[in-house]
Protein backbone atom coordinates (compact mmCIF):
# COMPACT_ATOMS: atom_id res chain seq x y z
CA UNK A 1 0.00 0.00 0.00
CA UNK A 2 3.05 2.25 0.21
CA UNK A 3 2.88 3.45 -3.40
CA UNK A 4 -0.91 3.77 -3.48
CA UNK A 5 -0.75 7.55 -3.08
CA UNK A 6 0.92 7.78 -6.51
CA UNK A 7 -1.99 6.08 -8.27
CA UNK A 8 -4.94 8.03 -9.69
CA UNK A 9 -8.39 7.29 -11.08
CA UNK A 10 -8.99 3.80 -12.44
CA UNK A 11 -5.54 2.61 -11.39
CA UNK A 12 -6.25 3.46 -7.75
CA UNK A 13 -9.71 1.88 -7.90
CA UNK A 14 -8.23 -1.31 -9.36
CA UNK A 15 -5.44 -1.34 -6.77
CA UNK A 16 -7.63 -0.75 -3.71
CA UNK A 17 -10.30 -3.25 -4.78
CA UNK A 18 -7.71 -5.92 -5.57
CA UNK A 19 -6.18 -5.34 -2.15
CA UNK A 20 -9.48 -5.37 -0.23
CA UNK A 21 -10.79 -8.38 -2.14
CA UNK A 22 -7.58 -10.33 -1.48
CA UNK A 23 -6.73 -10.86 -5.14
CA UNK A 24 -3.03 -10.20 -4.53
CA UNK A 25 -2.68 -12.88 -1.84
CA UNK A 26 -0.44 -15.84 -2.57
CA UNK A 27 -2.73 -18.29 -0.76
CA UNK A 28 -6.33 -18.55 -1.95
CA UNK A 29 -8.95 -17.79 0.69
CA UNK A 30 -11.12 -20.64 1.88
CA UNK A 31 -14.04 -18.41 2.88
CA UNK A 32 -15.68 -16.56 -0.01
CA UNK A 33 -16.46 -12.93 0.70
CA UNK A 34 -15.91 -9.59 -1.00
CA UNK A 35 -13.61 -7.93 1.53
CA UNK A 36 -10.74 -9.54 3.41
CA UNK A 37 -8.87 -6.45 4.58
CA UNK A 38 -9.70 -3.28 6.46
CA UNK A 39 -10.38 -0.08 4.51
CA UNK A 40 -8.28 2.67 6.06
CA UNK A 41 -9.56 6.20 6.58
CA UNK A 42 -6.95 7.54 4.14
CA UNK A 43 -7.93 5.04 1.44
CA UNK A 44 -11.61 5.87 1.95
CA UNK A 45 -10.90 9.60 1.62
CA UNK A 46 -8.89 9.16 -1.57
CA UNK A 47 -11.51 6.85 -3.04
CA UNK A 48 -14.25 9.36 -2.21
CA UNK A 49 -12.23 12.13 -3.88
CA UNK A 50 -11.86 10.05 -7.08
CA UNK A 51 -15.53 9.08 -7.18
CA UNK A 52 -16.77 12.64 -6.60
CA UNK A 53 -14.56 14.11 -9.35
CA UNK A 54 -15.87 11.95 -12.19
CA UNK A 55 -19.31 10.32 -12.39
CA UNK A 56 -17.94 7.71 -14.82
CA UNK A 57 -15.67 6.45 -12.05
CA UNK A 58 -18.77 5.55 -10.02
CA UNK A 59 -19.96 3.27 -12.83
CA UNK A 60 -16.50 1.75 -13.17
CA UNK A 61 -16.33 1.22 -9.40
CA UNK A 62 -19.72 -0.50 -9.42
CA UNK A 63 -18.78 -2.81 -12.32
CA UNK A 64 -15.69 -3.89 -10.35
CA UNK A 65 -17.95 -4.90 -7.39
CA UNK A 66 -16.77 -1.89 -5.45
CA UNK A 67 -20.00 -1.29 -3.58
CA UNK A 68 -20.30 -4.96 -2.62
CA UNK A 69 -16.76 -4.76 -1.31
CA UNK A 70 -17.52 -1.61 0.71
CA UNK A 71 -20.59 -3.19 2.27
CA UNK A 72 -18.55 -6.26 3.15
CA UNK A 73 -15.83 -4.03 4.65
CA UNK A 74 -18.33 -2.79 7.25
CA UNK A 75 -17.61 -6.00 9.19
CA UNK A 76 -14.11 -4.65 9.86
CA UNK A 77 -14.73 -0.92 10.36
CA UNK A 78 -17.09 1.91 9.37
CA UNK A 79 -14.81 3.95 7.07
CA UNK A 80 -16.91 2.96 4.03
CA UNK A 81 -20.10 4.53 5.38
CA UNK A 82 -19.36 7.96 3.96
CA UNK A 83 -18.83 6.42 0.53
CA UNK A 84 -22.00 4.38 0.61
Amino acid sequence: MGNAELLKGKEYIDFILDFLQGRKDEQPHTVKKFCYYELTAEAADKLKEILVKDADMIYYFNVKDGFKTLVSSLELNTHALTLL
